[in-house]
């Protein structure tokens, strides 16, 4: 099968200026070429004017530049830059337009490349561009949403619900929460699929962990230090427990938030109980995850978070945010447990919890957990996601 994939978010190797970007699509793209498939991906990055500070280079991108394809794990990626003139404005020139179609007629027809199936993540951002090309391929396609991009197209005045049934023959959200926001806020009568990611598969383990049962809790965070990762609402339930809580609190990550939460740590004498690490390789993340018993982060939004099912597969109980893509996956409770974002109070109740229920609950909580993650391993994810596409009609 031939699979054409039009995503802004694709990763780069040895690409400092366009920063480090999300490897979820290419997890799955991957997996379909190992599995005998054909795909091409379209990396139609979206950069706001202020990304390149230099609007000379913005205003070079209006002029036609042919494909120039990478070979990423067996997968032919080419990309196009489209800078958006006004931040929060997804509208293009009609230069632009014109420029990227053209540059995906050009990539097809360069690769020898006839879709049988098209997929775009973002399907609100790239809808003009879908009905052009439902119309030049005349083949089924698919739309995923991501939070960001769901949030996007609904509150455009130009969103109109009824045209995805005539463009797409279903649609893929990244996870359960999108999929019933969405429904909250329009009707669309063709198939709908959650397309959650999956945990790297060498993590998994081949067994539950158990719970150690030394008193002392040792809490984790992993992550970029970003103000909606919300670590300061954690560090405030910490200063909040008057010594009811027995934890070593290790914060794994750079940001431009440290400065803040470090002075906050100091401010309330929490520096024998919270530690800095400051950012590491992705397998010593792996390392702490393991030497972890529980692993928190209220972040919100969050599309999904693929940190947490890496917890899981460590063997850590996971604090997650309610609201966000990983409720679809965390049950309160049974495996795992969800705070509020900004209520260190929600927080600290149930760290306490955690840390006074008898060790037989907490075991039971991690063969929960578990049971959970191991049916979520990237390349059982991705065939799922490729079965979807394979039904497109």
């Amino acid at each position: 099968m031939n699979i054409l994939m039009i995503t802004p978010y694709y990763p780069i190797p040895n690409n400092e200026r366009l920063g480090k970007q999300t490897e979820v699509v290419h997890y799955f793209t991957k997996r379909w070429v190992a599995l005998g498939h054909n795909v091409l991906v379209i990396h139609l990055r979206y950069p706001h004017l202020k990304e390149t500070m230099n609007v000379f280079r913005a205003l070079a991108s209006l002029k036609y530049k042919a494909p120039d394809f990478m070979d990423i794990d067996g997968v032919n990626v080419a990309r196009i830059d489209c800078f958006r003139w006004r931040f929060g404005d997804l509208r293009l020139l009609g230069i632009q337009k014109r420029n990227a179609m053209r540059f995906i007629v050009q990539a097809t027809e360069q690769a020898n490349f006839s879709p049988d199936k098209i997929i775009t993540h973002f399907p609100g951002v790239t809808m003009w561009l879908m009905e052009w090309m439902k119309e030049k391929y005349n083949c089924p396609q698919m739309g995923v949403f991501h939070k960001s991009d769901l949030n996007a197209a609904t509150k455009q005045a130009f969103f109109d619900a009824a045209r995805y049934p005539e463009v797409y023959s279903a649609l893929g959200f990244r996870s359960s929460n999108l999929l019933e926001e969405f429904e909250r806020k329009c009707e669309v009568d063709i198939p709908k699929y959650v397309l959650n990611s999956g945990v790297p598969e060498d993590i998994l383990p081949t067994c539950p962990k158990q719970y150690s049962g030394n008193k002392k809790m040792k809490l984790l965070f992993a992550g970029r230090l970003l103000a909606y990762k919300n670590v300061k609402y954690v560090l405030q339930a910490l200063a909040m427990s008057n010594d009811e809580l027995d934890v070593e609190f290790k914060i794994v990550g750079d940001g431009p938030c440290k400065n803040k939460l470090q002075k906050y740590v100091k401010k309330h004498g929490l520096s024998e109980k919270v530690t800095f690490v400051g950012r590491v390789p992705r397998e010593k993340v792996f390392e702490y995850m393991r030497e972890a018993n529980v692993f928190i982060t209220v972040s919100h939004p969050e599309t999904f978070g693929l940190v947490y099912l890496e917890a899981m597969a460590c063997g850590a109980i996971v604090v997650g945010c309610k609201g966000t893509g990983i409720a679809g996956i965390v049950k309160h409770g049974e495996n795992g447990f969800l705070a509020e974002h900004e209520n260190p109070f929600e927080i600290l109740e149930i760290l306490k919890f955690i840390q006074e229920v008898p060790l037989d609950k907490k075991n039971e909580i991690l063969l929960n957990s578990f049971n959970t993650v191991v049916q979520l391993g990237d390349n059982q994810v991705a065939e799922y996601y490729l079965e979807c596409v394979n039904g497109l009609k």
